[in-house]
């Protein structure tokens, strides 16, 4: 008489991976096709070896023997979610947890299927609820530490990967996941020490290594990069991912042929698609230096198209933001043509000092220049004008604003002066700067709040800088969205250009014009003026822009690669190459070529 194992010892067999071995001991045994339990097991065996349809049918058929197993409920979510069935999936897991609501598992299994469809407030409650049942489940607590980090909130999502890793110290994924979090976090020093533990314990994972290469190139650590790339290339680990920050990283170098060679071996759909953007980038930015316009153009072309295609709600809303700076443009022509302008608003002893420019016209070289001087403090690309802004309304007219009362005008006052406060530094430097470029748009609400602001204004070429901001794979938001495209970003330059030119005139605004080609030609003599402008005395530190571009270890904006390079003249009049490509530009532009001094033939 044949012995059948009993069930704990097919669970067994299971759980230690011996699927086959499970699914014949099962299959062989006489009780099979009466008893719940075991077609659950069988189900099991079937499903790790991807035999899905096989599975769905016995856990169906353990179901039909009873009702009432909410096991084989949950396994049935699983085969229903296998095969990209959510709704039926998220179904057999709520039948699961009405039959046994404190199965912290169920609670799992639950989160899963709501992240899967998107839902990620259910998704959050179902771990939630799993931990109220069993505080110590790792995958509701890896995973609700996972989701509040992709939302934000990242002080909860450590709380909660920091008692998984407790829990499972060997878990490469836990150390990989709370690198993720200290990043976003901006702990890059911390978010490499877990990255590198990971590795300790994965030496060969091919993710880890990709998310530690990103860290380390987003933080300037190009020497750490480099070395850690060697090691990488020697166990012989590839991957069309690596392959792209090994040529990055020889971009970096200024070494175009080897980045090219790297490229070249790359196709976009094999690469992770969040890095499909930045592939065509890089490609474009090398064609570029390799004096290619017409097949860098077809680069960027490329990144353009497929972001478009994959933000289309955001290009919505870009379009409205286009509009809306148009309207402000007409807004302010109309009125320098019809009303005199008397500022009524209480005079402030409030002086505050804005760095203003269109997208990629070399606000961030500035800042950054600047930040070698002890007497300033920059701060970088907060949204304290926005605030103002949304205080009084984001579609009110310039004619609205001129006409704030004084109540207002020291509300939005305290507004601005309230969120500066958080970024400036003890003891306070004797120039405060704050650099967004687009507040550009916003000059008028800025001359009305603060009489006596004064602005740097941000200038270069206008045809070089629509083509520089559509070779940029920005992150887009609103106004972002028009650089995806020649024709918009030239309607917005010329929008934004002329509600600066306006601004001065009619607000006799307290400015001086930075030419991006004169800094990168004589620097010092541009810089000795600015600084007389800002009456700070002369220092040697803004001269050493690149010592204080890695002081920074972080750049936030596209222009982060350049501004730790020396300075570098290759994109001053870079146009001229690319004028057949900028024909929907060029009408629009042309009156500003000239009103800024510019000439159309690039010198």
């Amino acid at each position: 008489m044949t012995k059948h194992p009993p069930i704990d010892e097919l669970i067994s067999l299971i759980s230690e991976g011996k699927y086959q071995e499970a699914e014949h001991a099962v299959k062989t045994h006489p009780d099979l096709k009466q008893s719940d339990k075991l077609c659950n097991i069988l189900g099991g065996a079937l499903f790790y070896q991807n035999k899905v349809d096989e599975a769905k049918n016995w856990f169906q058929r353990s179901i039909s023997l009873n009702p009432n197993y909410a096991r084989a409920w949950v396994n049935l979510g699983n085969v229903f979610k296998q095969k990209g069935d959510l709704t039926k999936s998220l179904n057999a897991y709520k039948k699961a947890l009405a039959l046994d609501p404190n199965d912290a598992n169920i609670w799992y299994h639950l989160g899963l299927a709501h992240y899967d469809q998107d839902d990620l407030e259910k998704a959050e409650h179902s771990y939630q609820n799993g931990l109220l049942h069993q505080s110590s489940h790792l995958g509701c607590l890896i995973n609700l530490g996972v989701l509040m980090s992709n939302k934000g909130r990242f002080d909860e999502a450590l709380e909660h990967l920091k008692k998984s890793l407790a829990l499972s110290p060997q878990d490469p994924n836990i150390h990989n996941n709370i690198a993720i979090t200290l990043k976003r976090a901006k702990n890059a020093d911390l978010a490499d020490e877990h990255y590198r533990k990971a590795l300790a314990l994965a030496p060969n994972r091919v993710d880890i290594i990709i998310n530690r290469c990103e860290l380390l190139e987003q933080h300037n650590r190009l020497y750490t990069l480099d070395q850690f790339l060697d090691i990488v290339s020697e166990r012989n680990i590839t991957a069309p991912d690596l392959s792209y920050f090994h040529a990055l990283n020889s971009f970096r170098q200024n070494d175009i042929a080897t980045s090219q060679a790297w490229l070249d071996q790359i196709s976009p759909d094999a690469i992770n698609p969040s890095r499909v953007l930045a592939f065509y980038e890089l490609c474009g930015k090398c064609l570029d230096y390799r004096n290619a316009p017409k097949d860098a153009m077809e680069m960027f072309d490329a990144m353009n198209a497929l972001s478009r295609a994959d933000h289309k709600a955001m290009i919505r809303k870009g379009d409205d933001y286009l509009e809306r700076t148009m309207a402000r443009a007409e807004d302010i022509i109309t009125l320098n043509t019809t009303q005199k302008w008397t500022n009524t608003a209480k005079d402030t002893n409030s002086q505050p000092i804005f760095i203003v420019g269109f997208i990629r016209s070399g606000t961030t070289l500035l800042d950054t220049i600047l930040s070698g001087h002890p007497d300033i403090h920059v701060v970088e690309e907060k949204g304290f004008v926005e605030a103002m802004r949304n205080q009084i309304g984001i579609d009110k007219t310039i004619s609205f604003i001129e006409q704030l009362d004084q109540q207002m005008v020291a509300s939005l006052q305290n507004t601005y002066e309230e969120g500066i406060a958080l970024y400036t530094p003890n003891p306070k430097p004797r120039a405060m700067i704050d650099r967004l470029p687009l507040n550009l748009v916003e000059v008028p609400l800025i001359a009305k709040v603060f009489p006596k602001a004064r602005f740097i204004f941000c200038l270069r070429h206008p045809m070089d800088t629509v083509l520089s901001g559509y070779m940029q794979n920005f992150r887009l938001n609103a106004a972002m969205a028009a650089m995806t495209q020649i024709k918009t970003a030239a309607m917005l330059y010329d929008a934004m250009m002329t509600i600066w030119q306006n601004s001065v005139e009619r607000y006799q605004l307290d400015h001086i014009n930075i030419k991006y080609e004169d800094l990168i030609e004589d620097r010092e003599t541009v810089l000795r003026s600015l600084l007389s402008y800002l009456d700070l005395p002369w220092h040697d530190g803004v001269l050493e822009h690149s010592k204080s571009a890695e002081a920074k270890k972080v750049i936030t904006t596209p222009s982060y690669r350049q501004v730790v390079q020396p300075i570098y003249t290759r994109a001053i009049y870079r146009w001229r190459r690319y004028q057949p490509f900028l024909r929907d530009a060029e009408d629009l532009l042309a009156p500003w070529v000239r009103a800024f001094g510019y000439s159309s033939e690039g010198n």
